[in-house]
């Protein structure tokens, strides 16, 4: 999975934000809000990163169990892939 060339992750007001730009933007309109452990899945995707492997950085990064990791990936990865930002 990675995530698509016209959806941009920026810093905005002390939290991120993930917005469509270019063509993209056509087809959604809005923002994504994402927390520290939305942005750190979005910088993975944004390398190709699969579900297991932003799983196991979360485990590494927060020092929490692979089963709560894998589910909070889950989650964030059904978001964004609802928002079309997504290529897969």
């Amino acid at each position: 999975m990675k995530i698509k060339k016209d959806f941009v992750l920026r810093e905005l007001a002390g939290g991120y934000v993930a917005t469509a730009i270019g063509s993209a933007a056509a087809g959604f309109k809005g923002i994504i809000k994402l927390n520290e452990s939305g942005v750190l899945i979005w910088r993975e995707l944004e390398n190709g990163a699969t579900l297991e492997s932003c799983a196991e950085k979360l485990c590494n990064t927060y020092n929490i169990d692979s089963k709560t990791a894998l589910s909070d990936c889950k989650d964030i990865i059904e978001k964004l892939r609802g928002c079309g930002a997504l290529d897969e």
